[in-house]
């Protein structure tokens, strides 16, 4: 996807970050590894974890009208893995010319 200007580690209402972002095109992703589901490092980790991930979607979705795609990684540095979600990504942004104020979850 080279026509897009891609950014990492984009901070958002100064400091909330993002791991990969478009802003011209409101594009946000966020690679979520099994700490953003899975109790890894206690249940109030994974409970912040959680509240922080809605809170990101909020913002991307109502205040900045972008599209939030969440990628779901169980690759554990998979290069297979992450060729394919790269794929579906690029897929989504080609099919969704509007998808404006979504999450996607990949």
């Amino acid at each position: 996807m080279s026509n897009f200007n891609w950014v990492y580690n984009y901070t958002i209402n100064e400091n909330w970050q993002i791991d990969i972002a478009e802003p011209e095109k409101g594009i946000y992703i966020e690679w979520d590894g099994r700490h953003h589901r899975i109790n890894i490092h206690g249940q109030s980790y994974l409970n912040n974890r959680i509240n922080r991930d809605k809170i990101k979607n909020k913002i991307v979705t109502k205040e900045l009208n972008g599209c939030m795609i969440r990628i779901r990684d169980d690759g554990r540095f998979n290069k297979d893995f992450v060729e394919k979600k790269v794929d579906m990504v690029t897929n989504l942004l080609k099919i969704n010319k509007n998808i404006k104020s979504k999450v996607k979850y990949i």
